[in-house]
């Protein structure tokens, strides 16, 4: 089936993929930027520009990797959201609204609304200064499910960039094999 960016569907289905993973996000046993991080966080605006790099850099080194693997991930997608903000609305503070508490929470207490302000500013400080995230790390591997016979497959990518050069190859083929499925009957 082709999907068209003019369908009433398109829309609803990018909110969708967001509202999963925030409700992935929360429902983590603990969140991506750590129970520890929070009450740095909860008091970010209170600091000076350079204390904040400063403090940035502390906490990312701080955080485990696979914390700080997601997290990377997750913020350079949602830079290059923001990135798009003239088509889709998202600026990187519409995003940190959205995003920034399901990122971080105290262990047993409630936030404050304050708290959340402060949570909301850091994170779109990472979105608007992604630089902080350059951390060298060892390649990531993603394991696919795979439903047909066979082992699963392991895809490794060394970084962002080549993350997203594959995903562009894949959306053309896609595109391609759309198109071709358009002129004749699919095969089964």
């Amino acid at each position: 089936a082709v999907v068209s960016t003019q369908s009433a569907h398109y829309g609803r289905g990018s909110h969708t993929v967001a509202s999963v993973l925030k409700t992935y996000l929360r429902e983590l046993q603990s969140p991506i930027l750590t129970f520890e991080s929070y009450p740095t966080l909860s008091h970010w605006s209170d600091f000076s520009s350079d204390v904040q790099k400063s403090m940035c850099k502390k906490l990312l080194d701080n955080i485990p990797q696979v914390n700080y693997i997601t997290l990377r991930l997750l913020i350079m997608f949602l830079h290059e959201v923001a990135r798009h903000s003239d088509v889709n609305k998202m600026t990187s503070e519409n995003l940190s609204l959205v995003m920034g508490p399901n990122l971080v929470w105290p262990k047993n207490t409630l936030t404050t609304l304050s708290d959340v302000k402060n949570i909301n500013t850091f994170c779109q400080f990472l979105i608007d200064n992604t630089h902080f995230l350059a951390r060298e790390t060892n390649s990531i591997s993603v394991t696919v499910p795979n439903t047909c016979v066979g082992p699963t497959p392991i895809i490794q990518y060394e970084d962002y960039d080549e993350l997203q050069e594959k995903a562009a190859v894949a959306n053309e083929n896609a595109a391609g094999d759309t198109k071709g499925s358009e002129e004749s009957e699919p095969t089964r």
